[in-house]
């Protein structure tokens, strides 16, 4: 019986991976990486190698999103707990009003990140554990209130 909130906690966090908040980012860019590329090996077993070390770094960069956040997050949410129903509040309508002026035609800069600029697609270890980090926080957006919960 100790073990069945520890049960939980992982059936969550193997969830999280299927929200839809992140999972529309997922299978283009696997298929993008996974595909062939001008100057590589064909053929399934390259393929299938590219697949694996692939979905490890893309894993690993989610995975240290999520703990991450469990290391700051779950110490600052219990000491704020009863807070946190107006946290939910303020940070909506701080995103309804980047929300309103990104549909006013401004743009949001952040100090010392470079917007992405088109070109040929990357394919490095590196990147899909970059692009791992950016689906987990992605994803974080639709799973913080069942994290927080479990």
């Amino acid at each position: 019986m100790e073990q069945i909130p520890f049960a939980i906690a992982l059936a969550a966090g193997m969830l999280a991976v299927l929200n839809p908040c992140g999972f529309a980012l997922l299978p283009g860019y696997v298929a993008l990486l996974v595909a062939d590329a001008p100057g590589t090996r064909t053929g399934r077993l390259p393929a299938l190698g590219r697949a694996l070390a692939t979905t490890v770094a893309m894993t690993g960069g989610f995975v240290a999103v999520f703990g991450l956040f469990a290391l700051i997050a779950t110490p600052l949410a219990l000491s704020l707990e009863r807070y946190l129903p107006w946290a939910t509040i303020v940070i909506g309508a701080v995103l309804a009003a980047l929300g309103i002026w990104l549909l006013a035609g401004r743009t949001l800069a952040v100090p010392g990140v470079r917007a992405p600029s088109p070109g040929r697609a990357t394919r490095s270890l590196r990147w899909a554990a970059a692009y791992g980090t950016a689906y987990a926080t992605a994803s974080l957006s639709c799973t913080v209130a069942p994290f927080l919960a479990v």
